[in-house]
């Protein structure tokens, strides 16, 4: 569909308050045409008649019409101001609502300043396009008014005004299309900026940490400098149109005074016509000039509009089957048959897996970096999907299962734990509808986190802060896995949980795990061989395929790849020691 056609189409829900918008404006437009008329009685019939009544009417009159166009102006103002809010909030809540339901894939492959970028900034540029909208509708029909208006006095007159219009028109369309591009490349230079600003605000303690402030500092001022650079080109082009078309109107008014004054001297018009007539043009000079300046804003908006329908139109990798149904895993059996996966067009990172883990059973994964252990695990709550094959959880097609209920029935305890602004409760309870106290601390007892909650200040309802800056390591390890407790998860995904902690910490973490897994049916990413030793299964992913597969004791047995890997790790240990 057109660009143009589908951003107009954004307007539809609106059309009644855009009409009613438009009415308001026609009374707007006829209180600023009015001082032209005005001029036409003073000059003739106040001024040169010395007609006292005439003049009573006309200082009532002006102040009438000042006072309607005063009402209609708010009217029209506030009607627009809303369609351009709801209209913004309701392109952000879609944008977001898209954002939300992609796979991994999608953030994978895109910076979050970009897509932080275009939900902020572009929707903010197309609001500016509502905005002026408004300025255009008073201004189209002002001058309308007052093109009726001097065709009214002298259609002669108003042939000389006509002759540079179609100039005008050529200046305008040339610079629409430079507009157009710079619009993108603006725009494009903002999204830099954002992602830039996502991504050193959010590293700035490595940034401390290395002492690169100077190296993050000239890497911003390289895309503010480049967005400058942008700025500065669309400032070029803009102001350009003012004087160019500026000076035609000259031309048109400097024709007029010429033939005009003719036609005075020679009768065939008064003075207050005259007057009356450069007065209207003066008044559609304004007008003009902002409408050259609406055409800029239209190509920019068109510009943003482009890069927010692209977000809208981004494919769901990962989406839900209109005939899944909901499901509670009453055993957590789950299968992997013939998985394949590749990143897009990528190589394959999974090949050919097929792994059976039983109810209840633990089962750890390890491997080198990049060998898909992460990949393997994260297709079990539906972040991926395989590229080919499937994933059963009792005897149950996962892809048939609403990604809601299937997502409900598993939790999730990461190495890089996240937190969100607001209090401890409020992060336990994150994976439930309605906060339960009495639960919320039955989950933070399994924990181990109750006895530290208790003595923060304010107990469980302390703020976190962002991403949980105000706990320690241990601390928010432990809320995690006392929001994974509240779900009730059938099946568990434990992502080295313990990594990066003390001793006492991971001690705490690693009793809260085993009261947690007991009974679930666990999958564990691990890098430190050391925590899995208790594992039901252990499987050897290299390169995407499972290499060996069993027990801690049955593969140190045999000599492979995982037994070489711990005694490497063991060695690192007593180096250590």
């Amino acid at each position: 569909m057109n660009l143009f056609r589908r951003t107009l189409l954004l307007f539809g829900p609106y059309i009644g308050k855009l009409i009613f918008a438009s009415f308001c404006s026609l009374f707007v437009a006829v209180g600023n045409s009015a001082p032209a008329y005005v001029m036409l009685k003073i000059i003739d019939n106040v001024l040169l008649e010395k007609d006292t009544q005439v003049l009573q009417y006309v200082v009532i009159g002006i102040i009438l019409v000042m006072f309607v166009k005063g009402f209609f102006y708010y009217l029209q103002t506030y009607t627009m101001s809303w369609v351009g809010q709801d209209m913004v909030r309701r392109l952000r809540d879609s944008m977001y609502h898209k954002v939300m339901h992609q796979s991994l894939t999608y953030f994978d492959t895109r910076m979050t300043g970009h897509t932080m970028s275009r939900i902020m900034n572009d929707v903010s540029v197309l609001q500016n396009l509502i905005a002026f909208s408004l300025s255009f509708i008073t201004d189209i029909l002002t001058v309308g008014a007052l093109v009726a208006w001097v065709v009214y006095l002298d259609w002669k007159l108003t042939l000389l005004v006509l002759l540079v219009i179609p100039a005008i028109s050529l200046v305008i369309s040339i610079f629409s299309r430079k507009m157009r591009r710079l619009g993108t490349a603006m725009q494009e230079k903002v999204s830099d900026i954002t992602a830039v600003l996502q991504e050193s605000l959010g590293a700035v303690r490595v940034i401390k940490c290395f002492a690169r402030e100077e190296r993050a500092i000239e890497g911003f001022e390289n895309v503010n400098n480049r967005s400058f650079e942008t700025n500065m080109k669309s400032t070029r082009v803009q102001s350009l149109v003012v004087p160019v078309v500026e000076n035609l109107n000259t031309i048109g008014l400097g024709l007029v005074l010429w033939y005009g004054g003719l036609a005075v001297i020679g009768g065939r018009i008064t003075s207050g016509e005259l007057v009356s007539f450069l007065s209207a043009l003066g008044m559609m000079f304004t007008p003009m000039k902002r409408l050259t300046y609406i055409n800029n804003y239209v190509q920019q908006s068109l510009s943003a509009a482009e890069r927010i329908f692209e977000l809208l139109d981004d494919e769901v990798l990962v989406s839900e089957n209109p005939d899944a149904v909901d499901a509670v895993f009453d055993r957590g059996h789950v299968k992997f048959r013939d998985v394949w996966f590749s990143y897009l067009e990528g190589p394959p990172v999974l090949k050919g897996i097929n792994l059976e883990v039983k109810s209840g059973q633990v089962v750890a994964f390890v491997g080198s970096s990049g060998s898909g252990k992460s990949t393997l695990v994260n297709l079990v709550p539906r972040l991926y999907d395989p590229t080919r094959g499937k994933v059963d959880i009792d005897d149950l097609d996962i892809r048939n299962v609403r990604l809601k209920s299937l997502r409900r029935n598993m939790g999730i305890v990461s190495q890089d734990t996240v937190l969100f602004s607001g209090t401890i409760e409020d992060n336990i309870a994150y994976g439930v509808d309605e906060i339960d106290r009495d639960r919320v601390m039955d989950a933070a007892r399994a924990a181990n986190a109750h006895d530290f909650i208790q003595t923060l200040p304010d107990g469980y309802l302390t703020e976190v802060g962002e991403r949980g800056v105000k706990l320690s390591g241990g601390q928010k390890q432990r809320i995690a896995i006392a929001r994974a407790i509240m779900t009730n998860p059938r099946i568990l995904i434990l992502d080295e949980a313990t990594s990066a902690l003390d001793s006492e910490s991971e001690k705490l973490v690693q009793d809260a795990l085993e009261r947690l897994m007991k009974g679930r049916t666990t999958l564990v990413i691990a890098h430190r061989l050391s925590t899995i030793t208790n594992a039901d299964r252990i499987i050897y992913l290299d390169a995407g395929e499972i290499r060996e597969e069993g027990t801690h004791q049955e593969l140190l047995d045999r000599g492979g790849l995982y037994a070489a890997l711990f005694e490497t790790q063991y060695q690192k240990v007593g180096l250590t020691a």
